[in-house]
């Protein structure tokens, strides 16, 4: 953008802030933006100073598309969420009669919330012809998952509707709609081939469970039958019993028969249970036993075997040993010993409460925060934003930019302005959130 721009924090919220003059102000475009909440736009107001228009777009929390995926790819799940809002957004200008190609379509003011995904653009009136639909979808081409071939064939059908001179936000929708609907059904000719299973077959994780070995040995699964049959009869026979005790009218020697039938059918019943738990358990120490077992065989086929240490020795001994068989030794020289100097550490070290948390930076780019799939280390941290700063090397120098991070990033006490490249020096103390480093 042509505009002035630059990023702001008031102290609780950070906001993009764009120079807009004096011009437009009263245009039906700068109106609507200004009177109402329009969903997909970044929440804008308006400030005056030293008699300029400034216009303040509320980012907390949010991270620019460019910082974002600087180091990852477009996969077409993150393009179809990307494009979706974009779809909503054209749904709302509409209903408000504004034009989406006042919309800034540039990685670098388009805002995404990391943990849902929710997308934010900027609208501009009267944006100049720069930052095009057409300009954006050329990112999009080089950053999308070439391996993902879904993605590759939305995002090149996206980039030939860019090139059209007027684009509505139905045509792009319509090609997600049309990949998505255009599924191939399973090919009923693969199912007819036959499967062939190895006979050991890799687990994806070297662990084995009792449900490996369980599914599949149904007997060792299931009860057998006949145990099933047994309890049956001792319940019925009981059942029985109790009947003619209460039917019927006994004399003393049948009625002390009829008890001890059923004292001895309710121990039967009794022993029969315990019997079943405990072959039950018997069989489950057994598996318990094979599973370490094949644990072990396991890891040991996929653990590289481990040379042999050899013993130490001195080259007198070597000396010795080769003169003794009468060889003459002959020695090499290969110059003066070359002084290494000693390269930088690049160590992150934890002051206060988290002293021996070390953080060593080993490769640039290098982003620190609490989200795992998105994060070169994780702080668990309350204080720490999902993806909360990354660190730059350009020749010798060490740089830190904090992304737009809710709680913020200090060097030295003072907190840097968010997606703003800051040479780092060694003995800097650098905060993120509530946790403290020494930086050398």
């Amino acid at each position: 953008m042509k505009q002035q721009t630059e990023f702001t924090s008031d102290g609780n919220y950070n906001y993009l802030r764009i120079n807009y003059g004096e011009k437009g102000k009263n245009a039906y475009s700068y109106r609507m933006i200004m009177e109402n909440s329009i969903k997909g736009l970044l929440p804008c107001r308006e400030r005056m100073r030293n008699g300029d228009t400034y216009l303040y777009y509320e980012i907390q929390s949010k991270k620019t598309l460019a910082c974002r995926y600087e180091m990852r790819e477009l996969d077409y799940e993150a393009l179809r969420n990307l494009f979706f809002y974009l779809h909503l957004l054209g749904i709302e200008l509409d209903k408000y009669l504004l034009d989406i190609g006042n919309v800034v379509f540039n990685e670098q003011y388009i805002f995404q919330d990391v943990e849902t995904g929710e997308t934010g653009f900027i609208f501009l009136p009267d944006k100049e012809k720069e930052d095009s639909f057409a300009d954006f979808m050329e990112y999009i081409v080089k950053k999308v998952d070439h391996k993902d071939s879904k993605a590759v064939q939305v995002s090149y059908k996206l980039y030939d509707l860019s090139r059209r001179e007027h684009v509505s936000v139905k045509e792009i929708w319509a090609l997600f709609e049309k990949e998505e609907s255009n599924k191939m059904e399973p090919d009923k000719k693969i199912s007819s081939v036959p499967i062939i299973k190895s006979e050991r077959k890799a687990p994806e994780d070297v662990k084995m469970e009792w449900e490996d070995f369980v599914d599949g040995n149904p007997e060792k699964e299931k009860p057998k039958w006949k145990n099933i049959l047994i309890s049956c009869f001792l319940v019925i026979a009981f059942t029985i019993l109790i009947c003619i005790k209460i039917s019927c009218k006994l004399t003393y020697e049948e009625e002390t028969a009829l008890l001890a039938g059923m004292v001895v059918d309710a121990v039967l019943f009794a022993v029969h249970i315990c019997c079943l738990f405990w072959n039950q358990k018997k069989v489950r120490r057994e598996l318990d036993g094979q599973i370490k077992e094949g644990n072990a065989v396991i890891e040991k086929e996929l653990i590289p075997a481990v040379p042999e240490e050899r013993t130490e020795f001195s080259i007198t001994d070597y000396e010795s040993s080769i003169t003794d068989t009468g060889h003459k030794i002959e020695t090499e020289s290969y110059g003066a010993t070359v002084f290494l100097e000693p390269e930088p550490e690049n160590i992150l070290y934890g002051l206060g409460k988290h002293e021996r948390l070390n953080i060593k930076i080993d490769k640039f780019p290098f982003t620190i925060g609490k989200m795992k799939e998105e994060v070169d280390y994780v702080l668990r941290e309350n204080s720490i934003s999902r993806l909360h700063a990354r660190f730059y090397k350009d020749n010798d120098q060490v740089f830190i930019m904090d992304l737009n991070s809710t709680n913020g990033t200090c060097k030295n006490g003072f907190r840097i302005p968010a997606n703003q490249k800051i040479v780092i020096e060694e003995g800097d103390e650098l905060t993120f959130g509530k946790i403290r480093f020494h930086y050398r």
